[in-house]
Protein backbone atom coordinates (compact mmCIF):
# COMPACT_ATOMS: atom_id res chain seq x y z
CA UNK A 1 0.00 0.00 0.00
CA UNK A 2 1.25 3.47 -0.75
CA UNK A 3 1.06 6.37 1.66
CA UNK A 4 -1.33 8.17 -0.70
CA UNK A 5 -3.70 5.20 -0.79
CA UNK A 6 -3.46 4.85 2.99
CA UNK A 7 -4.47 8.49 3.47
CA UNK A 8 -7.35 8.09 1.02
CA UNK A 9 -8.60 5.04 2.93
CA UNK A 10 -8.39 6.84 6.28
CA UNK A 11 -10.29 9.79 4.80
CA UNK A 12 -13.04 7.41 3.66
CA UNK A 13 -13.23 5.93 7.16
CA UNK A 14 -13.49 9.43 8.65
CA UNK A 15 -16.22 10.39 6.20
CA UNK A 16 -18.25 7.24 6.89
CA UNK A 17 -17.73 6.75 10.63
CA UNK A 18 -16.21 9.98 11.92
CA UNK A 19 -17.80 12.80 13.81
CA UNK A 20 -17.79 16.58 13.64
CA UNK A 21 -15.76 18.43 16.22
CA UNK A 22 -17.96 20.07 18.84
CA UNK A 23 -19.48 23.24 17.43
CA UNK A 24 -17.43 23.09 14.25
CA UNK A 25 -18.26 22.44 10.66
CA UNK A 26 -15.84 21.18 8.08
CA UNK A 27 -13.91 17.95 7.82
CA UNK A 28 -14.88 15.12 10.10
CA UNK A 29 -12.58 13.92 12.85
CA UNK A 30 -11.33 10.35 12.68
CA UNK A 31 -13.63 7.93 14.51
CA UNK A 32 -13.16 7.47 18.23
CA UNK A 33 -12.30 4.09 19.68
CA UNK A 34 -15.98 3.64 20.49
CA UNK A 35 -17.04 4.42 16.94
CA UNK A 36 -14.48 1.94 15.59
CA UNK A 37 -15.57 -0.69 18.12
CA UNK A 38 -19.14 -0.42 16.80
CA UNK A 39 -18.05 -0.51 13.14
CA UNK A 40 -18.84 -3.52 11.03
CA UNK A 41 -16.02 -5.17 9.08
CA UNK A 42 -18.08 -5.34 5.86
CA UNK A 43 -18.67 -1.57 6.03
CA UNK A 44 -14.94 -0.92 6.39
CA UNK A 45 -14.23 -3.34 3.55
CA UNK A 46 -16.68 -1.46 1.35
CA UNK A 47 -14.47 1.61 1.87
CA UNK A 48 -11.48 -0.25 0.42
CA UNK A 49 -9.79 -1.67 3.51
CA UNK A 50 -8.60 -5.25 3.43
CA UNK A 51 -10.39 -7.69 5.68
CA UNK A 52 -7.34 -7.87 7.94
CA UNK A 53 -7.02 -4.08 8.27
CA UNK A 54 -10.75 -3.69 8.89
CA UNK A 55 -10.71 -6.43 11.53
CA UNK A 56 -7.64 -4.88 13.18
CA UNK A 57 -9.35 -1.47 13.41
CA UNK A 58 -12.48 -2.93 14.99
CA UNK A 59 -10.46 -5.11 17.40
CA UNK A 60 -8.33 -2.15 18.43
CA UNK A 61 -11.40 -0.02 19.11
CA UNK A 62 -12.96 -2.77 21.21
CA UNK A 63 -9.78 -3.36 23.20
CA UNK A 64 -9.50 0.35 23.99
CA UNK A 65 -13.15 0.54 25.06
CA UNK A 66 -12.83 -2.62 27.17
CA UNK A 67 -9.81 -1.14 28.94
CA UNK A 68 -7.46 -3.87 27.71
CA UNK A 69 -5.35 -1.28 25.89
CA UNK A 70 -4.11 2.05 27.12
CA UNK A 71 -3.10 3.97 24.00
CA UNK A 72 -1.81 6.87 26.08
CA UNK A 73 0.35 4.42 28.01
CA UNK A 74 2.00 3.31 24.76
CA UNK A 75 3.59 6.76 24.59
CA UNK A 76 5.75 5.78 27.57
CA UNK A 77 6.89 2.45 26.12
CA UNK A 78 10.07 1.89 24.14
CA UNK A 79 9.92 1.32 20.38
CA UNK A 80 10.39 -2.44 20.57
CA UNK A 81 7.55 -2.84 23.07
CA UNK A 82 5.16 -0.76 20.97
CA UNK A 83 6.10 -2.60 17.76
CA UNK A 84 5.71 -5.99 19.44
CA UNK A 85 2.29 -5.00 20.78
CA UNK A 86 1.13 -3.67 17.41
CA UNK A 87 2.35 -6.78 15.59
CA UNK A 88 0.02 -8.85 17.77
CA UNK A 89 -2.95 -7.13 16.14
CA UNK A 90 -4.26 -9.02 13.16
CA UNK A 91 -3.55 -7.11 9.94
CA UNK A 92 -0.70 -5.03 11.35
CA UNK A 93 2.75 -5.63 9.91
CA UNK A 94 6.16 -4.11 10.48
CA UNK A 95 5.55 -1.17 8.11
CA UNK A 96 2.29 -0.23 9.86
CA UNK A 97 3.87 -0.57 13.30
CA UNK A 98 6.88 1.58 12.41
CA UNK A 99 4.69 4.13 10.68
CA UNK A 100 2.55 4.34 13.83
CA UNK A 101 5.71 5.06 15.84
CA UNK A 102 6.73 7.78 13.41
CA UNK A 103 3.43 9.51 12.74
CA UNK A 104 1.28 8.49 15.69
CA UNK A 105 3.86 8.82 18.44
CA UNK A 106 6.12 11.41 16.79
CA UNK A 107 9.25 9.30 17.00
CA UNK A 108 11.30 10.93 14.25
CA UNK A 109 14.17 8.54 14.78
CA UNK A 110 12.09 5.75 13.23
CA UNK A 111 12.35 5.19 9.48
CA UNK A 112 9.86 2.63 8.16
CA UNK A 113 12.41 0.48 6.38
CA UNK A 114 9.78 -1.49 4.48
CA UNK A 115 8.40 1.68 2.84
CA UNK A 116 9.41 1.10 -0.78
CA UNK A 117 8.85 4.71 -1.81
CA UNK A 118 10.89 6.06 1.08
CA UNK A 119 13.68 3.57 0.36
CA UNK A 120 13.78 4.63 -3.28
CA UNK A 121 14.02 8.27 -2.27
CA UNK A 122 16.80 7.41 0.16
CA UNK A 123 18.67 5.50 -2.55
CA UNK A 124 18.29 8.46 -4.89
CA UNK A 125 19.38 10.98 -2.24
CA UNK A 126 22.45 8.90 -1.36
CA UNK A 127 23.16 8.18 -5.03
CA UNK A 128 23.24 4.44 -4.47
CA UNK A 129 23.51 2.03 -7.38
CA UNK A 130 22.33 -1.00 -5.40
CA UNK A 131 18.83 -1.17 -3.95
CA UNK A 132 18.52 -1.09 -0.18
CA UNK A 133 16.86 -3.85 1.81
CA UNK A 134 15.51 -3.41 5.33
CA UNK A 135 18.81 -4.20 7.07
CA UNK A 136 20.84 -1.91 4.81
CA UNK A 137 18.40 0.96 5.41
CA UNK A 138 19.12 0.72 9.14
CA UNK A 139 22.87 0.67 8.57
CA UNK A 140 22.75 3.66 6.22
CA UNK A 141 20.61 5.71 8.57
CA UNK A 142 22.59 4.91 11.70
CA UNK A 143 24.56 8.16 11.43
CA UNK A 144 21.26 10.06 11.58
CA UNK A 145 19.78 7.74 14.20
CA UNK A 146 18.04 10.50 16.16
CA UNK A 147 16.42 11.93 13.00
CA UNK A 148 16.27 8.96 10.60
CA UNK A 149 12.79 9.76 9.37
Amino acid sequence: MTLTLGIQLLNRVAEKLGHASAGKSGPLAFPTAGELARAEVPVLRSLGLSGQKATAMVQLGRQVIDGRIDLEGLCNEDDQTVVAWLLELRGIGRWSAEYALLRGLGRVHVFPGDDVGARRQLEKRLRLAKALDYARVGKRLHVWRDYAA
